[in-house]
């Protein structure tokens, strides 16, 4: 279980009061208030400014630093003139002290401290108030620096003095307690805070009576020690008793109300309600917007809160946006090595582990472990939940020795600074019961998770999702053992926990967390096939369906329910093992047709959503305000992101862009909850993308009798193969008992090295082994496994539409081998799967039925665009983050190299086609985004590079309009988003335009993709970087094909059988690598496209007759006159 960073003591937004009692900068109506004066000199009115604002941040007030600065400079300049005596005038400096620690300029605080000291002179004493104050101020500065040593000898000392002079109900002492309580929480002794609280809540109550606002600050401070301390009723009383003070003042203070927002929520997190906390941080945040700065240190801690919380709901996007916003502010404030960055990071490292990105969560743990053990000490609790999640960390890579050194640690360390049953020991106790079931030892698991259960039922609310994963834990371990009444009982548990009413079980709605829920309903239905095997199968077997019935029901519903992209797409990742399941269940009970569609819900399923928008916002009558809203903030989201991508040298304008990007994002995200709400039918449908039947392949997508769809879904265990025939369906299971990933890597090693190309990710190429022998092995074995189940089912077929999955997407089909050749010498000889059938892909069979049936939002003006940029070889990247990315080869498209053939290419093809051509100055990226549009076919011959790691920075390169620098000339993926494109076909004829990053459950983020978003039917796109020559030959005879009135598909494959005969004497060039890198996507009907000579001469016939007959008519006429 991750333990998540509990809010620091050191984080807590303070309302001091405590220093000297006086009044505060206030809200009214909604207004900035002035502060209110109290009764001394004239002299010190500078001064009683800066000291009214210290119970705020003077920032939030309408002093900033500079002004801050400006005031002391004018005290200064008010004792020089002789207008302060000197006890006056160091009292005024601690005023300005005071300002200063509110402003976090701590050393600028113990300077002015010290030059106050020394006016004051031997008239301040060894036992006077004034040193009282002295040593409280400097307490409370060290302890903002972390100084817990030194923060505790000055209260120490001011509390011996405090003690000596006899101060008894005194606020000043009160204020004494308060910094040691501060110093207390902050070493971790939460006991001992509690008291110092309590103590100098007492004589605060004796000052001011028990009803007065300022007692605020220390309920408050005991609702966080409470919390923190693990009694959550205690905690949720003193806050709302704080909160309830503040909402009595007739000026509540900002950053007073703002604190109790953020400690309520923190207690409602610990107690399980993730909703109500969310709801208490986004009023904090709300009130802090509208009046703190927004690089403000409170905003920083509210953000982190939030997106802490919002991680905990499984909503990852969110909770990293948040996250970065506040790592931002942190670092600005504290820098690097301060605890207040080591609580980001930290909580960061939560997010990246539960998104399986155990590289990075391990780097952010390590950071905030050296932070916290040098600024909070060895043994602080903090430092225990480091090596508690470093421990998870460990045994999610196999590690689970380490793991288990990393538990100790932890244990140790909570033990001796929390006691045994703290609510933070039961993690690390949950975290050894699941590193012993993971070795197996299930009898030594079960005494750890029923220890961590127990302290968190006496300790924590009853609706904690924390409790629920207990529950679970112990439902599914139950399971593994045989023990199935316990592991029913513990799994009905935990969803009672989440407030789920199993006797309801379509009903989603009060769910608290809906992953932990999928974990319980999948543990549920493995306890159906335990059961299966001991009682009655009917049953289970019933019962098992009834489970995934539900989860499928559970997975559409939270495909709406989450806001932020990129949650989605993890959650649809994560929901794999459901697909499979079910997809394994309905074929075992022979539903193939369920099968079929819960396939096609794992595949593209972003792409779909947009692509069905765009009629769905027609249907449903949009606004056009809102429709525009929307385009208008992705688009400058896709330019943002772009600029944060580029931006590697002024972290300012990094800055400046992050925040624009944070900003656009939470616009985005208010909008679509507009959407939600007031729209709720289509924002439903929006996220639910219409999945296409069987009977709908057969009917809207399948043409001819000699045509098939076949689809694969690549599971853990299994690979199940979906042929679809005019008037049959087919399934088939094929066991994955073999290295999937591994085959498909060799075989396209092996195409990359005959043509002496980049093998440097090729490790496992056998050394000694003849490329061709790799290649014909790789090929051979992979058509065995993925396509000769299939040859009796597609005997009479010539025309195949492949739907891929995974890894599949990197695959060019036609070069699998239908037998191993008898002589490796000759590629030409090789029985190819090309010379067998005309081969188009699919990114799902609902989505082949949206580009086939896709209506244009205007008829295009033009026929044909062809695109040929010039490199000269002199341009360069100057941004160095993107130049790594570039490497120098020679007559590869991938590279900003000059190219030989594109120009050619490109005139050709437009030249007998009777298209235009932009060369040179006229390919600008400017120049295209501005005209595709108005386009049927475009054409574009120049360089790509795909980005593996994010498909979004993906690129296509343009004619540079400098001529040194390419940074202007580099259209992303993610521009291709806004497109709004007519074309018919769109054919990039440049490296690496079909492969990308691979994001399970969506595909492989290729520029393909980009184009499809931006309005394209059909595609022609590369699987690697491909030869500038043969992709000349290759191109220009697709076209003449397609003038032949072939199919995109078999006019490809035209092309290519054509190049293979021209090359049959010429062995280098036969080898796969020139000709079977680009696959056709989409729409594979013919395009109108006939040459341009031949339009010519029908014109001239066209003219001829024309004129012969307005001859004729004009004979004919005469002839009547007469």
């Amino acid at each position: 279980m991750w333990y998540h960073s509990a809010f620091s003591v050191f984080d807590r937004l303070y309302v001091r009061q405590a220093f000297y009692s006086q009044s505060k900068g206030t809200l009214k109506d909604g207004h900035r208030v002035k502060p209110r004066q109290y009764s001394r000199t004239l002299l010190f009115g500078l001064s009683l400014l800066l000291f009214s604002c210290t119970d705020n941040d003077p920032s939030n007030l309408g002093i900033d630093s500079s002004s801050l600065r400006d005031t002391i400079a004018e005290i200064d300049l008010s004792h020089s003139a002789g207008h302060q005596d000197s006890t006056l005038y160091a009292a005024a400096l601690l005023d300005s002290a005071a300002a200063l620690l509110a402003h976090m300029e701590y050393d600028r605080a113990l300077d002015t401290i010290q030059k106050a000291k020394k006016h004051y002179g031997e008239r301040i004493g060894e036992k006077s108030i004034a040193l009282i104050r002295v040593l409280n101020l400097e307490s409370a500065a060290y302890f903002h620096k972390l100084n817990l040593d030194s923060a505790s000898a000055k209260a120490e000392r001011a509390l011996e003095i405090a003690d000596t002079i006899e101060m008894k109900n005194d606020a000043l002492l009160g204020d004494i307690f308060f910094n040691l309580g501060n110093v207390a929480m902050e070493a971790g002794n939460s006991s001992l805070g509690i008291d110092y609280f309590q103590r100098d809540l007492s004589i605060k109550q004796s000052v001011y009576g028990r009803e007065h606002p300022k007692l605020a600050s220390i309920y408050l401070a005991l609702g966080e020690t409470y919390s923190i301390k693990g009694d959550y009723g205690k905690a949720l009383g003193y806050a709302h008793q704080s909160l309830n003070l503040i909402q009595k003042d007739e000026n509540p203070a900002v950053a007073v109300t703002i604190a109790n927002y953020n400690t309520i929520s923190n207690i409602y997190e610990n107690q399980g309600d993730l909703s109500t906390a969310i709801q208490y941080l986004k009023q904090g945040i709300q009130l802090g917007e509208q009046y703190l700065s927004p690089d403000n240190h409170q905003l920083a801690l509210l953000y982190s809160n939030l997106g802490k919380t919002y991680e905990r709901v499984g909503e990852y996007g969110w909770a990293l946006e948040y996250l970065h916003r506040s790592l931002g502010v942190r670092l600005k404030h504290w820098g690097e090595k301060h605890a207040h960055t080591s609580d980001v990071y930290f909580n960061m490292a939560v997010v990246y582990g539960k998104q399986e990105a155990y590289e990075k969560s391990l780097l952010y743990l390590n950071k905030s472990l050296e932070i916290d053990s040098v600024v909070r000490g060895p043994d602080h609790p903090y430092v225990a939940d480091a090596y508690n999640n470093m421990g998870i960390v460990a045994e999610k890579l196999g590690k689970f020795e380490e793991a288990q050194r990393f538990y100790k640690k932890s244990l140790a360390i909570k033990f001796k600074t929390l006691g045994e049953h703290h609510p933070l020991v039961s993690h690390t106790y949950a975290n050894i019961g699941s590193l012993h079931e993971a070795q197996g030892l299930f009898s030594e698991a079960v005494p750890y998770f029923q220890k961590s259960l127990d302290i968190k039922l006496n300790t924590q609310g009853a609706n904690n999702t924390e409790i629920a994963q207990t529950y679970y834990a112990l439902g599914l371990l139950f399971t593994k053992m045989g023990r199935l009444p316990e592991g029913l009982t513990n799994l009905h548990e935990a969803m009672a926990v989440l407030n789920y009413d199993r006797h309801k079980p379509m009903q989603f709605e009060a769910v608290t967390n809906l992953e932990i829920l999928k974990d319980v309903l999948l543990a549920k239905a493995d306890y159906y096939r335990k059961k299966l095997a001991v009682t009655d199968p009917s049953e289970s077997t019933d019962s098992v369906y009834a489970q995934y019935r539900v989860l499928l029901a559970l997975e559409d519903y939270a495909q709406g329910m989450f806001l932020n992209e990129f949650t989605r797409q993890f959650y649809a990742y994560q929901s794999l093992p459901v697909y499979e399941g079910a997809i394994e269940l309905f074929m075992a009970r022979n539903e193939p047709h369920q099968a079929f569609e819960i396939a096609e819900k794992t595949k593209s399923r972003r792409l779909a959503e947009s692509i069905q928008a765009i009629t769905k916002k027609t249907t449903f009558n949009l606004p056009d305000s809102l429709i525009k809203r929307e385009s208008e903030i992705a688009a400058k989201i896709f330019s943002f992101e772009k600029k944060v991508y580029q931006e590697v040298t002024n972290d300012s304008l990094l800055l400046i862009y992050e925040d624009s990007l944070f900003q656009l994002r939470r616009d985005k995200n208010s909008l679509l909850e507009t959407l939600k709400e007031n729209f709720p039918e289509y924002y439903q449908l929006r996220y639910s993308p219409e999945i296409i039947s069987v009977s709908q392949v057969q009917e809207q997508v399948l043409n001819r009798e000699d045509q098939a769809l076949v689809e694969y879904f690549v599971g853990d265990s299994s690979i199940y193969l979906f042929t679809v025939l005019k008037d049959t369906f087919y399934t088939t299971k094929v066991v994955k008992d073999f290295p999937l990933e591994e085959w498909i890597q060799n075989l396209r090693c092996s195409i990359l090295a005959e043509a002496s190309q980049d093998t440097s990710g090729c490790s496992t190429l056998i050394t000694g082994v003849p490329v061709k022998a790799l290649y014909s092995q790789y090929a051979s074995l992979l058509y065995d496994k993925l396509f000769r189940p299939l040859e009796q089912q597609l005997a009479h077929t010539s025309e195949l539409l492949l739907v891929p999955d995974g890894k599949l997407g990197y695959l060019p089909f036609e070069i699998l081998l239908q037998h191993q050749p008898e002589a490796l010498t000759d590629f030409y000889q090789f029985p190819y799967l090309l010379r067998k059938y005309a081969i188009g892909y699919a990114y799902s069979a609902t989505l082949q039925r949206e580009m086939q049936d896709k209506k244009h939002a205007r008829e295009p003006a033009h026929r044909l665009l062809a695109v040929a940029p010039v490199f000269s070889g002199s341009q360069q990247v100057t941004n160095t983050q993107l130049a790594n990315r570039l490497v120098d080869t020679t007559l590869r498209r991938n590279v900003l190299t000059p190219l030989a053939y594109n120009v050619p290419e490109a005139q050709q093809i437009a030249a007998r086609y009777g298209g235009e051509v932009w060369v040179g100055e006229e390919a600008t990226k400017q120049h295209f985004v501005k005209r595709a549009a108005d386009y049927r076919i475009l054409h574009l011959s120049t360089h790509g590079k795909a980005n593996d790691k994010k498909g979004d920075y993906s690129f296509l390169a343009f004619q540079p309009r400098s001529a040194d620098s390419l940074n202007d000339a580099l259209l992303y993926n993610s521009e291709l988003y806004t497109l709004s494109l007519n074309a018919d076909l769109v054919v990039l004829s440049a490296c690496e335009t079909g492969i990308g990053e691979l994001q399970r459950g969506e595909g492989i983020i290729s520029l393909a993709r980009g184009f499809s978003y931006g309005g394209a039917k059909s595609l022609v796109t590369s699987l690697w970087n491909v030869n500038d020559r043969s992709t000349k030959e290759i191109m220009e005879a697709f076209y003449d094909y397609l003038a032949q009135d072939l199919g995109k598909h078999e006019a490809l494959r035209q092309a290519k059988l054509a190049y293979l005969e021209r090359h049959k004497d010429a062995s280098y060039f036969q080898s796969p690598y020139y000709w079977a890198a680009y696959i056709p996507i989409g729409d594979m009907a013919p395009v109108a496209l006939a040459p341009a000579f031949r339009y010519r001469w029908l014109l001239i016939v066209a003219v001829l007759c024309l004129a012969g007959y307005f001859y004729w008519r004009s004979r004919n006429r005469q002839v009547g006159s007469k």
